[in-house]
């Protein structure tokens, strides 16, 4: 069954449908206002027990609801998809979002398992955490260049989208380090599927996203890339190796989790450490956790004193896993002391042989390992 509405704040969309039997349709054209009261029907619509599977809301022209920033504060636009909106909605297989749509909440359509490729408006400016989460035929994303920084919010397409796509999809510097990029400020764009985000002004390339649906099992990360975000890689179900470029010395908590096939990592950089997600928190840590095939990490970096043993802190198999250091560097490492002070008294300090704790410490030749393109 076929349906379609004009809705006004007078005459809503849930008080027209309260006197017909709801679970036997299968798609709705909405026009005109939708509120709160609205999305929680069309959620119940498209959840297991009923039809709802094509919605097309491409001339809503007013909605009344709200979405939470990151910050938990809400922020006033004129058309959103509201938080929760259709969260779980199985039955959901295509929806087309209003014209003029400003926000998607979070998690606005988590685990709706059926739902397709989603066209993403230009008026677009956020998609909140986890708006995408679960949504495994998603298939490619269109990221607008509207979107400003911070505006995909954290694993908005875990364990959903299998490609990335800006308007600008190729690498900002080329061979000789010279900027390829035009315009101001520069902002988001895609390279091989792989969402980052560019700084004109101080020259820093960030790796945003990984489309966790992709079938690589090996991802060797563009170099140039300085820092890798939150959520980065994120429920990445195919991934079996990452190997991170010389140029890349920061990765924030949370960057990499939950991806049950990766077994290796390979850290090129002579230094790395870790990076907070919000300024306002005193530490950082989480940076790899919940990966349980993880056995084998490689380190370049021949002074363990460069690399932030927190990064791998929080290893959930450590004791299962063989670090890798240069040829000459295992006694480095194995005897590397962390020094490590009390939180209520910084004379009571206590060293601790932080490395040991994986595995072996074995040793390896980087020379070789370039040539394998490792």
């Amino acid at each position: 069954m076929k349906k379609k509405f004009e809705c006004t704040k007078e005459n809503p969309l849930h008080s027209q449908l309260s006197n017909l039997n709801c679970s036997l349709i299968q798609e709705i054209t909405v026009k005109g206002f939708l509120c709160d009261e609205d999305y929680e029907l069309l959620t119940k619509m498209s959840g297991e027990t009923s039809n709802l599977r094509i919605l097309n809301l491409y001339e809503v022209c007013e909605t009344d609801c709200q979405c939470e920033n990151s910050y938990g504060k809400p922020k006033q636009r004129k058309i959103e998809v509201a938080d929760n909106a259709f969260e779980d909605s199985i039955r959901l297989e295509k929806i087309i979002l209003p014209a003029k749509l400003e926000a998607i909440g979070s998690p606005t359509f988590g685990g709706c398992t059926n739902l397709e490729g989603v066209d993403f408006p230009e008026s677009l400016n956020s998609i909140g955490s986890e708006a995408f989460l679960d949504c495994p035929k998603l298939g490619e994303v269109y990221i607008s260049k509207n979107l400003s920084l911070g505006e995909v919010y954290s694993h908005a397409f875990s364990a959903s989208a299998d490609s990335f796509v800006c308007d600008w999809d190729r690498w900002p510097v080329n061979k000789d380090g010279e900027p390829t990029y035009t315009g101001d400020g520069f902002g988001y764009f895609s390279y091989n599927g792989v969402l980052f985000f560019g700084f004109v002004w101080d020259e820093c390339i960030e790796l945003e996203k990984y489309p966790s649906m992709n079938d690589r099992s090996t991802y060797q990360i563009p170099y140039g890339t300085q820092i890798i975000k939150y959520g980065a890689f994120s429920n990445c179900k195919f991934l079996h190796k990452l190997i991170f470029p010389e140029t890349c010395g920061v990765i924030t908590e949370g960057s990499i989790c939950g991806c049950p096939e990766l077994e290796t990592l390979v850290f090129r950089r002579q230094g790395l450490d870790g990076e907070r997600v919000h300024h306002m928190d005193l530490y950082w840590g989480d940076v790899i956790t919940n990966c349980p095939k993880l056995k084998d990490i490689y380190l370049y970096a021949e002074n363990p004193e460069n690399i932030a043993f927190g990064v791998f802190e929080k290893l959930d198999n450590m004791s299962e896993i063989v670090l890798h250091v240069p040829c000459f560097c295992a006694k480095k490492y194995r005897d590397y002391e962390e020094e490590y002070c009390s939180m209520y008294d910084y004379n009571d300090k206590k060293y601790v042989k932080v490395w040991r704790k994986f595995k072996s410490i074995e040793e390896f030749d980087p020379v070789d390992f370039l040539e394998d393109g490792i």
